[in-house]
């Protein structure tokens, strides 16, 4: 269990919640490559920074979402609702 704490505290973490059920996928993209992240149970998305880039959310309404800064050691933790994705942005 510490080795695998261990290991997600430095590897970097995305996880994204889809609040609203507003979210159709979730990428880590750098320009050039995407990376799927897994969905789990609970309408949690989540990774380890297998890539280094930012994270690219693809709402239901066709609408784009990025933010963040995902590379080793680093977690990005959001949770994205539905005016999120009216707005095509994250607002705080």
């Amino acid at each position: 269990m510490i080795a695998t704490a261990a290991y997600l505290f430095m590897a970097g973490t995305l996880v994204v919640r889809d609040a609203d059920s507003a979210i159709d996928s979730v990428f880590i993209a750098n320009g050039g490559s995407t990376v799927a992240v897994s969905r789990f149970p609970g309408r949690i998305y989540a990774t380890t920074a297998r890539i280094e880039g930012y994270a690219l959310v693809k709402c239901r309404n066709g609408r784009r979402i990025e933010f963040g800064y995902i590379t080793s050691g680093l977690h990005e933790w959001r949770t994205i609702r539905a005016r999120d994705c009216a707005a095509g942005r994250v607002q705080d």
